[in-house]
């Protein structure tokens, strides 16, 4: 079997590549910062073409974003776009439409998820959706909880991430925190998995956890490395893994004594 951890490190059959080597390919070093690694990627592929309407683009398939780290997530708004604000009228249709699920079939719930989560990308929110977060939450949890396809669960999860990176709130990660634990231990497809590791990350730095809830957090990124994948019925996945490794590395930044918690994660990390 494969060591993941390796792969995900972007080491090569336990051989380490020099700086040298790496600069060649242009390959970041294991030990850069993740502020380092993840800016080409914003100036790049997340930039929204403006032939492209706010439904499609990098979220077309519905689970690419899954991938991303919480980092990544946010691209940078088109300057014609922001003046025009034809973009806030659009978001509160949106977010109406999400509120209100009577009648509402599958496929529509994960287009109008698509264009929610595609403004959230693109523009600072917070205003514009800080008066309806005691509807939108309930609301997209149930498509957490019981979505009709991969697309609207994945979507679902997503869309709970950037609603937290945009309006922090210390109340949900207490809301949210088992659902988003489920999807990772009990969905069906991996693409749920790395959803919900994605936005458990994001809900636990940005909803209110706990000290001693980040520790739990860290601990299941931890488990889901040391196992590759394994604990989470993912054996051998390398996405789910490097996925772990992203987040858990993420929370590590709210920790002020890091030295315990290092010193079991070299064990596994090494």
């Amino acid at each position: 079997m494969h060591d993941l951890r390796k792969q995900a490190l972007g080491l090569e059959s336990g051989k380490t590549m020099s700086r040298k080597a790496r600069s060649k390919l242009g390959t970041p070093s294991p030990g850069g910062s993740r502020s380092n690694s993840a800016a080409p990627s914003r100036s790049g592929s997340r930039v929204p073409s403006r032939n492209v309407s706010d439904d499609e683009g990098d979220f077309s398939d519905g689970t690419q974003w899954s991938t991303n780290s919480i980092d990544e997530m946010i691209a940078p708004g088109d300057a014609d776009d922001e003046a025009s604000e034809t973009w806030i009228s659009d978001l509160n249709d949106r977010m109406n439409e999400i509120i209100d699920r009577k009648r509402s079939s599958a496929e529509g719930r994960e287009q109008t998820l698509v264009g929610f989560i595609s403004h959230l990308t693109r523009h600072y929110a917070q205003d514009q959706i800080k008066h309806k977060m005691g509807e939108l939450v309930p609301s997209i949890l149930k498509s957490v909880k019981s979505g009709q396809t991969e697309r609207e669960t994945v979507l679902a999860l997503r869309a709970l991430g950037m609603i937290l990176i945009t309006d922090p709130r210390d109340e949900v990660y207490d809301t949210v925190a088992d659902t988003f634990k489920r999807s990772i231990n009990d969905g069906e497809y991996v693409a749920v998995k790395i959803a919900g590791i994605r936005s458990l990350s994001a809900a636990t730095f940005y909803g209110g956890a706990s000290t001693e809830e980040v520790e739990e957090v860290m601990d299941l990124f931890l488990d889901i490395v040391s196992s590759d994948g394994a604990v989470v019925e993912a054996p051998d996945n390398a996405e789910i893994v490097t996925a772990a490794l992203e987040e858990w590395g993420f929370l590590a930044t709210q920790l002020e004594d890091m030295e315990e918690t290092t010193e079991a994660a070299m064990d596994t990390f090494v």
